[in-house]
């Protein structure tokens, strides 16, 4: 999350339920009030892309999406998009099989 001097960083998480397919579903969003994914940022991540800047590569997000995809598969997905600061939206089953 974008750290910037002189300004609060608001952070939300909010926990949902919903059914896809008649089976139960958590949607947990994160978001915050800073100045959002850059354009090339959002981009790679909204295509899987690994992330390398100047302070090397962040791999947070892609571990969270792969041990998603290892414990729940293809029935995990995760949306990134900004909505007056960033935001990430993760969707897993409710129940393990």
């Amino acid at each position: 999350y974008a750290i910037q001097e002189g300004k609060t960083l608001t952070l939300a998480i909010r926990v949902d339920s919903l059914e896809k397919d008649y089976e139960p579903y958590a949607r947990i969003t994160v978001s915050d009030n800073g100045p959002g994914y850059a354009s090339r940022v959002l981009g790679k991540l909204q295509n899987g892309t690994p992330i390398t800047d100047q302070n090397g590569e962040h791999i947070g997000i892609r571990n969270v999406m792969r041990r998603a995809g290892l414990i729940f598969g293809d029935n995990a997905s995760c949306r990134f998009y900004n909505q007056a600061g960033a935001v990430i939206c993760l969707t897993l089953p409710a129940t393990f099989r």
